[in-house]
């Protein structure tokens, strides 16, 4: 599957951080190792979902997924990235437990074909006060904003139970980049958040190391690893939502800055 890996600004030809290239974006290959337990239930009564997604309802612990990456530097001091990355899952399973949600009843041995939308969108500002002649580094913040989905259903009926709730999560964090010669770029970033903000509460921490290889002067090949933890409880209108989620994978990337 197709995505776009962060980016940050290419070297010039003598090493130097490039301060002319404006816009960066990124097309590669990430591949997710990921371990989910998520709870959706309503704001009255007692009505709840708690399940393990790979052992209950079939899901791929690892998947390639889509990703999309870009930035805008307005200068040496002051960079805007926008990411976008879907994790979303289908599958169907055999329940070797009854699971019970809202006024539905999904029984034993019952066929039931899930579907996860789980969407991540993350913008975010940095500020490099570190300048030098082969690296710099800078804080950042920003916002992550989770977008959950679920739908269950059993087969062959119509039968479904569909929750949704959407969770902004502001983040902190720091990132850095370093050229060891005037085409071998590596660069790390590592952002946490851990709040309670009105109704949403809990952590989230993301972690990224890489390191790329630049062809010509507009295109460089890269590989990199990210890793990310998530445990958010949100309510949104109607519904609440508790995700507990991890993934970790590797990014291999085509990386065009102009």
């Amino acid at each position: 599957m197709i995505i776009l890996a962060p980016a940050l600004a290419a070297a010039q030809d003598d090493g130097e951080v490039a301060d002319t290239q404006k816009w960066g974006i990124s097309i590669g290959a990430f591949i997710a190792d990921q371990d989910m337990k998520t709870e959706f239930g309503v704001n009255f009564g007692d009505a709840s979902l708690r399940v393990d997604f790979e052992d209950d309802l079939g899901f791929k612990d690892s998947q390639s997924v889509g990703r999309l990456a870009t930035f805008y530097k307005f200068n040496e001091r002051h960079q805007l990235d926008f990411d976008i990355f879907d994790l979303s899952q289908t599958s169907t399973a055999v329940l070797d437990e009854e699971i019970k949600w809202g006024d539905t009843t999904f029984p034993i041995t019952a066929e039931v074909a899930t579907g996860l939308d789980l969407g991540i969108y993350k913008i975010a500002y940095t500020y490099f006060p570190v300048q030098k002649e082969k690296g710099r580094f800078g804080l950042t913040g920003g916002f992550y904003v989770a977008d959950i989905g679920l739908h269950l259903r059993v087969l062959p009926n119509e039968m479904q139970e569909v929750g949704a709730v959407t969770a902004p999560l502001p983040v902190l964090g720091f990132r850095g980049e370093y050229y060891f010669t005037e085409r071998w770029r590596g660069n790390a970033s590592i952002e946490w958040f851990g709040l309670e903000i009105d109704e949403y509460d809990g952590h989230l921490q993301d972690t990224l190391i890489g390191i790329d290889y630049r062809m010509t002067e507009h295109f460089a090949l890269g590989l990199g690893y990210n890793h990310v933890e998530i445990d958010v409880d949100a309510t949104d209108k109607a519904l609440r939502a508790n995700l507990i989620w991890k993934y970790s994978g590797l990014i291999v990337y085509l990386r065009s800055t102009f």
